[in-house]
Order: C-alpha cells, then structure tokens, then sequence
C-alpha cells in the first residue's frame, strides 16, 4: 500500500481515536463515526492506567508531553495477598534500562483529561472527519478499510459472522474515585489479592485515588447503591492497615467483566482493534495498554510499502494474537489462582511470592511484561 488509504472507523473512545490519529499522521484520509455525543464520550468519570509501551505511542503522536501535567505517575507497586499475608514491592529499580529514566512504573489519567485532549487534536488534523451522534453500518463501501473499535458490545462480530470465546467472570468490578488518608503516598500504587476478588487503589494526585474492587456482580451492584458513609465504611475494612478513605468523590458504577478473544481479526478489508476484538480482567490493568498496542502495530504496517491487504491481514494477526494471547492467560490464571481458597491455589501463590521477592530478574521480567507487553 503506497498511496494514502481511505479509512472508515466505527467508534471514536480512546482506541478508535488515537487509531485515528495515528493513521492520520501517515497521510490517511480517515472517517471516524460516533454515536454518542462529544460531551458524553468525553465526560465519563473513569480513569486508566497508561504503562510505557502506551507512553510510546502517546510520544509518536505528540500527545504525550501535552498530558505530561495531568498524568499522575507511580514509583512504588505493592501486590499483596490478603489470603496468605505476604506483600511483594516492585519499584523503578525492577524497570528494564528502556524504561526507568522516566522514574515511573506506570501513569494514572482521567478519562476526561484524555479524551478532551485527543479530541482537540483530532480537530485540528486536515485528515480526519469526525462525525458525532452519528450511526453508521459496517458496510466497507467507498472506503479502502473499515475498523471497527466500539467495544465489547460491538455488532461487528455478528456481521461478520465472526465467532469469539467468551464468557463472564463470577466477578464485576465496582469503579469509584475516593480521596484516602494515612501511610499511603501520591507515588504508591497497589494491587491487592482477596478471596472475592483483586482490589486496585491507583493514585491520581491531591489525595485522589481511583478503586477497582472486584467481587461477585450481586455484591458490585449493592455497594453501588449503599449510602457513601457506609460504603466508605465497608472499604475502609479491606484497604491495608493505616489507610482511611476520607471522601467518596464520585458515582460508585458497578460494571460486568467478560472475558473475550474474537476467533479472528481481520475479515477481507474489515479489522477489529480493542475491545471488539478482545476484552479480559482489569487485573494489573492490562486492557487499555493491550489495545493501544493493537493501533502501535497496525498503523505500523498499514505504513509499509507495498503491503497489499492480504499481508496486511496475515501480519496484524500474527503480530497481534502472540500479545493477546499472552495477556489472557496472564490475567485470566492471575483472577482463577488468586480469587480461591483452594489448597493448590494457595500454595502457588506461597510459591510465587517467594521465588519473585527473592529474584531480582523475575521481578524484572515481570514488570517488563507488564509496562512494555511480551514483545
């Protein structure tokens, strides 16, 4: 492909905007189809966690140093297990050399910061329409590609008549933003292991952390109606010992969790990128970074000359699939092995906790995994 590619993507959240971008920056003419409003899409009150191989692709598309003031970056990563009662510390001296200039393990962002940002881009690039409020087919007519990046949900697969593994965890997660007190400082982030699920606490800056407290769906959703006070309450007996939750700052939303791989990717000149492709646990925040490294590799080889589609389709598989399939199971035996009481289970993780506190280049493989993917 030596010419500029006319491209229509459906669905305009961070994966199908930054793709946007991305593809943009190569000459593309890209049409980005949203159903939702501008303001809707960018006023959620969620927040992520970017490691480096998204910082990486943040940088090439000159967005990075633009959100350098509302990123909160974390040195320190406590993984605790609640069951058996050990406490692992990763910190910037686990990082690979790449990496640990930057002196963090990983980033926390608002997703209003993050899309506001990108958005405001996307508007000033001569090479993208986006269209919000607008519904649009699947229907590859006119253009050169069609991706679609609009999530889990997506009707593509149907379309497409596409088959995905996929099932739901006994877990949900409830997502709330809380400003804590005591012994915890803005560069601690933690992963904590429970018996009905991981709980994450990510700082944010000012005291404000974001929560991921998985559990059974039944219970996310009760928590996520009780009175602030009480949940506030029922929180503070499950963080570690010395931290407080001050104040709730915002909506508690309770959210399903499924787990999903698409059978296959790419269908004639049709993609699927992010969440319609591929959808696990948020344990160790994975998602997000997982389909940011989904736009890195296929903006890359949409960039070669002289690839024609059907070698298009062939590497972005290859390429892609070796990640997913990796992050799947890392993430999905990470929830099995750690969500139980079972005596195997249990001796694992004995196991785990020992071998990685005791070796310095485990814990460098693991973090590398972690903040750069398997590649």
């Amino acid at each position: 492909m030596n010419r500029p590619l006319n491209i229509k993507i459906i669905g305009a959240g961070t994966t199908g905007s930054l793709l946007a971008l991305s593809l943009a920056n190569y000459g593309n003419k890209v049409t980005l189809f949203e159903s939702m409003k501008q303001e809707d899409l960018i006023n959620r009150s969620r927040a992520y966690a970017i490691n480096h191989s998204s910082k990486k692709l943040l940088s090439e598309l000159g967005i990075w140093y633009k959100l350098k003031n509302r990123l909160t970056g974390f040195s320190t990563l406590y993984v605790s297990d609640y069951v058996i009662n050990k406490t692992l510390k990763f910190s910037t001296s686990d990082l690979v050399k790449s990496n640990d200039r930057d002196n963090s393990i990983g980033w926390i962002i608002e997703h209003k910061d993050l899309m506001s940002t990108i958005i405001k881009q996307i508007k000033n690039s001569n090479n993208i329409n986006l269209q919000f409020s607008s519904e649009t087919d699947y229907e590859s007519k006119g253009y050169d590609i069609v991706v679609a990046t609009d999530g889990y949900k997506s009707n593509a697969l149907k379309m497409l008549k596409i088959r995905r593994i996929s099932r739901f965890y006994n877990q949900g997660c409830l997502s709330l933003k809380v400003a804590l007190r005591g012994i915890i400082s803005s560069n601690d982030a933690y992963e904590i292991f429970r018996d009905e699920g991981p709980l994450a606490i990510l700082p944010m800056g000012n005291d404000k952390y974001q929560i991921i407290w998985s559990a059974p769906m039944d219970l996310c959703n009760k928590r996520a109606e009780l009175k602030s006070s009480i949940l506030l309450d029922k929180l503070a007996s499950i963080l570690p010992i010395g931290i407080e939750p001050d104040l709730l700052l915002d909506k508690p939303i309770a959210i399903p969790i499924p787990f999903s791989i698409a059978s296959r990717i790419t269908k004639g000149n049709f993609f699927l990128l992010g969440e319609s492709a591929h959808t696990f646990h948020p344990v160790g925040g994975q998602g997000l970074n997982l389909c940011w490294r989904d736009i890195y590799h296929f903006s890359k080889l949409i960039n070669l000359k002289r690839i024609g589609i059907h070698k298009l389709r062939f590497k972005f598989s290859l390429y892609r699939y070796y990640d997913i399939a990796i992050i799947a199971f890392i993430t999905d035996m990470l929830v099995r092995i750690t969500s139980n009481r079972n005596f195997i289970a249990i001796q694992l993780r004995r196991l785990g906790f020992k071998l990685t506190t005791s070796n310095s280049s485990l814990r460098r493989f693991i973090l590398r995994i972690m903040t750069n993917g398997p590649f």
